[in-house]
């Protein structure tokens, strides 16, 4: 039967695995040498409609937490939907060396994230050279100005964000920082006290699991 793919984490140490998925299957862990993987068995025809893919995403991003208060998972992309636990071993090992290593350099870390918005400004008319130029210019004083937002939260974080990385979407900035699990409430408590511009609409989020830091 197809089973359904949660995340992978290490072998060591021990943990509590969640007892039901999606759907309220149970969860089976499925081995490869020091990596395992949890899954549970899946009909695709579960997802068919709106309701029944909301409910199915929010079990399934109800077992990733439980797991990843105990150790570093590397997540898999839901829907994952392999024919059969043959097929999800043979991925496991096929992807071997290169989730060690990231499991490895990411044990006992955490993705912390912080959105911060960006008004957007009206691209004037191409028959306007003066406007275009103004619009240039604002654009860039706007870019000027959320890098200085980013670099104080940056720098409130310090020594707590092992690793930080941060771009640009239409919605604004996301900022993503790599963090001991033992210093999340640190690493919170720094972000509260960043000073910045109510427009900005600072939010903080986490722990996740540190999908931004797989590859280095």
């Amino acid at each position: 039967m197809a089973v359904l793919a949660y995340c992978i984490t290490e072998t060591q140490p021990e943990i509590t695995a969640p007892r039901k998925g999606v759907r309220g299957t149970a969860i089976e862990t499925i081995r490869i040498q020091a990596l395992q993987c949890f899954a549970s068995q899946f009909d695709p025809q579960d997802l068919v409609g709106k309701a029944p893919i909301q409910e199915a995403a929010l079990d399934f991003n109800r077992v990733l937490q439980e797991l990843l208060q105990q150790i570093a998972i590397i997540p898999v992309r839901f829907p994952t939907i392999l024919a059969d636990e043959t097929a999800l071993s043979r991925f496991l090992t096929e992807h071997q060396a290169e989730y060690s290593e990231a499991l490895h350099r990411l044990r006992n870390c955490v993705q912390m994230e912080i959105r911060l918005k960006m008004q957007t400004s009206t691209q004037p008319p191409a028959t306007s050279p003066k406007s275009g130029a103004e619009y240039l210019r604002g654009r860039q004083a706007q870019h000027q100005h959320i890098d200085s937002i980013v670099a104080r939260f940056r720098e409130a974080a310090g020594p707590l964000a092992k690793q930080w990385r941060h771009y640009e979407t239409a919605a604004g900035i996301r900022c993503f920082a790599l963090v001991d699990r033992n210093n999340v409430q640190a690493f919170l408590q720094q972000m509260q006290g960043v000073s910045v511009p109510t427009e900005s609409e600072p939010r903080v989020t986490g722990p996740w699991p540190a999908s931004e830091f797989l590859k280095e």
